[in-house]
């Protein structure tokens, strides 16, 4: 371990395998004595622990971290979309939405993928309506025909099957007009 005090990458690799161990306190430490070693990166490191409470569907702590995330670097649109992301696994898909509004303000010209993104979680969550506004948001930024599949498939999930297939026409009559 002298060899490698200095070295942050190797803090990382503790804290992920004292993550995968359980250990969830002493990954923290881990992460954090990276962070301490590269203060100017130190939300990169506190968002790789978040990202694995992400994928343990350990919302409280991932929101905690990432609050930590943006609280060092509040300009990185991600940190917000993964906040909105915990909050919706919190139940709380109102301060989600406003996690993500702020990953638009930092980036407005993404604006489309991260309502996209926030529409994709809310329907993982079985969040249907909040859903559908989502991706009529994604929408409004880029009409791009993945967001109107999503949209259908949405509508689809709620038993609104004529919304479905107007939804649908509306991708078939814009596909083949842009053929023409």
């Amino acid at each position: 371990m002298d060899m490698e005090e200095d070295n942050p990458a190797y803090y990382c690799l503790c804290g992920e395998t004292l993550f995968a161990c359980g250990r969830w306190k002493e990954s923290e430490a881990a992460y954090s004595h990276a962070a301490l070693l590269d203060s100017e990166q130190s939300d990169r490191y506190y968002f790789k622990l978040a990202s694995l409470f992400l994928k343990k569907d350990n919302h409280t702590e991932a929101k905690r971290i990432l609050e930590k995330c943006i609280a060092f670097s509040p300009a990185k649109p991600v940190y917000h979309c993964c906040l909105g992301d915990a909050l919706i696994g919190l139940g709380q898909p109102a301060k989600a939405w406003a996690a993500y509004e702020m990953a638009v303000q930092y980036d407005k010209s993404c604006a489309g993928a991260y309502y996209n993104r926030l529409g994709n979680t809310l329907v993982r969550a079985k969040l249907f309506s909040p859903a559908v506004d989502a991706f009529q948001e994604a929408i409004k930024h880029d009409a791009l025909p993945q967001y109107y599949l999503s949209l259908a498939s949405v509508y689809n999930a709620m038993g609104l099957i004529d919304k479905a297939r107007e939804i649908l026409s509306l991708i078939k009559n814009t596909t083949s007009k842009s053929r023409v």
